[in-house]
C-alpha cells in the first residue's frame, strides 16, 4: 500500500492516522467550551498532528511589551497607538492563523468543489495572475504578486476559485517564497490526484524594496513542477512544461 501524508496542524503526518485527528479536531470544536474535555483534546491533538491552542493573550502581551521598547526607544507611537496596536497586529495573527488551519484546506471533503469527469479531459488547465500575500520568515516583511497553476486533471476536476483558496491557505504564514510554491504545487498534485502541475510565483518583498539594498522594482520568480510518474511517463513533461508556460505567458 502506498503511503501517502497529508498536512495536519503544520506537520505532515501518515493519511492512515488523518481520519482519527479529524474526529478529534471535530470533538475539539464541539467541546471547546468544556476546560476539563478541551484540555484531554489539546493534548491529543498536540501528541499526535503537532497541534495546540494559540494563548492569544500571550501573544498580545508580548507584542505590548514590543511596542512599549520601541516607543521608548525610539519614540515611534502616539498614545493611541500604544494601547490598541498590539491587539491589531494579534488580530492579524489570528485572522492568519485561521486561514491556515487544517479544516480550511480540506477543500474536497464530501466532494465539495470537486467534480468527477465523465469523460477524460486531456487538456491544461490554467488559472493565472492569483493575488498572492505573505511575509517573508527572514524579516517578517511582506512579499506580494502574482501565483499562476496550471495542471492536468486525472479523474476530477475543481471549482476554479478552490485553487484561489489553496493559494490563500498557503500564503498565511511567514516563509520563504520557495517554500510557498513547493507546497502549493505538492497540495494540488496530492489532493486532486492529477496527472501534472506547475505552480509559479512573481513576487516583489519588501525587505528587498523598504530595507537594505532598496531594490524597488525586482520581482522574485520561483517555479515548481510536480507529476504522477504513474499516470504520466516523464518523457511527457517537457513538451507539457513547454506548452504551460505559452499559456501562463501569452
Amino acid at each position: 500500500m502506498e503511503l501517502r501524508f497529508g498536512e495536519y496542524g503544520g506537520q505532515y503526518v501518515s493519511e492512515v492516522l488523518m481520519p482519527s485527528l479529524k474526529e478529534l479536531e471535530k470533538a475539539y470544536k464541539e467541546y471547546k467550551d468544556d476546560p476539563e474535555f478541551k484540555e484531554e483534546l489539546d493534548y491529543y491533538l498536540k501528541k499526535y498532528a503537532g497541534r495546540e491552542t494559540p494563548d492569544w493573550s500571550k501573544i498580545e502581551s508580548i507584542l505590548n511589551d514590543m511596542v512599549g521598547v520601541l516607543h521608548e526607544e525610539l519614540g515611534w507611537f502616539n498614545k493611541e497607538e500604544l494601547n490598541n496596536t498590539p491587539r491589531r497586529v494579534m488580530n492579524f495573527y489570528k485572522e492568519w492563523y485561521e486561514c491556515s488551519k487544517w479544516e480550511d484546506v480540506r477543500l474536497f471533503e464530501n466532494g465539495d468543489g470537486e467534480f468527477g469527469c465523465d469523460k477524460v479531459y486531456d487538456q491544461l488547465i490554467v488559472l493565472r495572475d492569483i493575488s498572492i500575500s505573505s511575509m517573508c520568515s527572514h524579516h517578517m516583511l511582506p512579499f506580494v504578486g502574482k501565483c499562476h497553476i496550471v495542471y492536468l486533471p486525472g479523474d476530477k476536476v475543481v471549482g476554479v476559485s478552490k485553487l484561489a483558496r489553496i493559494v490563500k491557505k498557503f500564503a498565511s504564514k511567514p516563509q520563504i517564497q520557495e517554500q510557498l510554491t513547493n507546497e502549493i504545487s505538492e497540495f494540488i498534485l496530492n489532493e486532486m490526484s492529477c496527472k501534472f502541475v506547475l505552480v509559479i510565483i512573481e513576487a516583489q518583498h519588501m525587505c528587498m524594496k523598504i530595507r537594505g539594498v532598496k531594490e524597488s522594482e525586482s520581482k522574485m520568480v520561483t517555479s515548481a513542477i510536480r507529476w504522477n510518474n504513474r499516470l504520466i511517463s516523464d518523457d511527457k513533461i517537457e513538451g507539457l512544461k513547454q506548452e504551460a508556460l505559452k499559456l501562463i505567458y501569452r
